[in-house]
This record gives C-alpha cells, structure tokens and sequence, in this order.
C-alpha cells in the first residue's frame, strides 16, 4: 500500500493470481497499492486485475515496472508509477510522520542565531536542544550534523531531513517557512484549528513536509528530537514514538524523564497534511 484513507486504522490487501490473466484483490482503507507481476515472466497479453469488485484492465507492457492502482471516490484505476513525484500534498511513505520517522533517515540540525522574545521559550529550546544532542550522543553512538540558521543552503535543504530549534522569531530558517505551515505561531499566540495558547508560555513541536521549493520530499521537525525519553530506555520495547504529527507544550510544567513538557494538545495532520480535530483521531477522546 502506498496510499491509505486513513493513518493509524486497520489497513489490508488481500490477493490472489488467477491463471495467466487475472488478479483478484480486495482493500480495506486504501487509497493507492503496487503490485509487482506476480507470474515468472511478464504476461504478452492484457491482464485484468479485479479490485474490490472493480475491473481494471492492464496492457502487458504495464508489468515491466510494476503497476499502480489508485482509487478516486469509489472508482479505481491505473494510476502513474510510483517512483513519480506526487502531484499533491499527501502522506505517503517515508514522508506520513510521526515526529520519530524524520529520524530514520539523514537529517539536519538548525540552530538559532537569534533570541526569542519569550525567556521562557529561549530557556526551553536551549534545554530540550542540549538534551537531544547528548541523547542522540549516547543512544546512536553518533554526532549530529549542525548548521546555523543563516547558513542552510539549499543543498542542503535537498539532501537532508530539517530539525529546526526556536521560534519564528529566533530561528531565520523557520521565519521563512511559518507562513506555509498548517500551525500558526507568530510572538502571541500558537494557533491549532479553533484552538490557541499564549506563545510566551508554550511551543510547538511538529513534524511536516518540507514547504520550501529546495526540500520538496523532505522533512522539517520544529523542536524536536525522538520523543521516547530517558524513562523509556530500560527497554528498547518502550524506544517508540510517544507523539503524532504535532504536540503542544505548556512550558509551565518543567520537562522531565518523560515528557518535553505537559501536552496541552497533540494530534495527527489528515492524509493531505491538514490539521484534524482530534475527535476525528483513532483513540482520542472526545472533548
């Protein structure tokens, strides 16, 4: 599956070959799906492939590189190959969050030259950025790979996952890019949907699609390292992700083994990268 109705719900396919000319396949909570020939040589004659009670027919060439299904609605089609570039914003694999999966390739840490205008917020970012920098130290038995903010080319921004620390206000990189994201932080308020907190006494940690034109395809974390904690290390067990897509710190209640600091609200962007309410997350309460 590379494409899915819905992030963190029950997700299958089911296939079957038939003879030489047909596959068989049933869905549950997907979107787009790759199939890879499944006979010994690519078939000379067109193929129907039969999804979720739907005929889709394929000419041979098709199976050279492997065929992709989408479904628009409730109509499935061939849709383009799956190494091309996306024709919308969309969660897709490698790039659908957590916070944790920016960490699982390589990344970038952006460091501010500014200040903040809130001491409560600078102290934070300075503490939460000294923590990760010793835990990814100690844990991976690397260093990370830092630049300051003023100094992030575009190369760069190709090449590498974003971690930026700060604000809009500290951090030049994040300035240019705080305008394009879902969440709007400015020196008053973090805004989530209906929702907002004063900015001098939280902050936002997030994960996203890189909005600048030279990172398309890539991550950028604010605020953020992996967010398992030194309470989770007794077991690798418990080394998993312990936020969604973006969280809300209350900077009132100190971080700690566990936390960043007390979640004032956290939830996953939708399959388009838009914010959600949380009564529409698998598992959340309702408020």
């Amino acid at each position: 599956a590379i494409g899915l109705e819905e992030h963190w719900r029950d997700s299958r396919i089911n296939a079957a070959r038939k003879g030489e000319d047909r596959v068989e396949l049933t869905t549950l909570n997907v979107t787009r799906l790759r199939i890879d020939c499944p006979w010994p040589k690519p078939p000379t004659a067109e193929v129907t492939v039969a999804v979720d009670g739907q005929t889709v027919k394929l000419e041979a060439g098709a199976w050279q590189v492997g065929v992709v299904l989408e479904k628009e609605g409730k109509t499935w089609r061939q849709g383009a190959d799956a190494d091309e570039p996306p024709t919308k914003l969309a969660k897709t694999p490698g790039l659908q969050g957590p916070i944790d999966d920016a960490f699982v390739e390589p990344f970038l840490v952006v460091r501010p030259t500014g200040k903040s205008p809130h001491p409560a917020v600078e102290r934070w970012v300075a503490s939460e950025q000294a923590r990760f920098k010793e835990r990814w130290r100690l844990l991976f038995r690397g260093e990370i790979l830092e630049v300051d903010d003023r100094d992030v080319t575009d190369e760069q921004l190709s090449k590498y996952n974003i971690l930026i620390w700060g604000d809009p206000a500290s951090n030049k990189l994040l300035g240019r890019m705080a305008n394009k994201l879902p969440i709007a932080w400015d020196t008053q308020r973090i805004r989530v949907g209906d929702n907002s907190w004063p900015a001098d006494s939280h902050a936002l940690a997030m994960v996203y699609p890189n909005p600048l034109p030279a990172g398309v395809g890539r991550y950028v974390v604010l605020n953020s390292g992996m967010t398992f904690r030194e309470a989770d290390d007794r077991t690798n067990s418990l080394q998993n992700p312990k936020l969604p897509d973006w969280a809300v710190f209350d900077l009132a209640t100190p971080p700690n083994s566990q936390a960043a600091g007390r979640v004032a609200d956290a939830g996953f962007f939708d399959e388009d990268w838009k914010y959600q309410s949380a009564r529409t997350i698998p598992g959340a309460p309702t408020k």
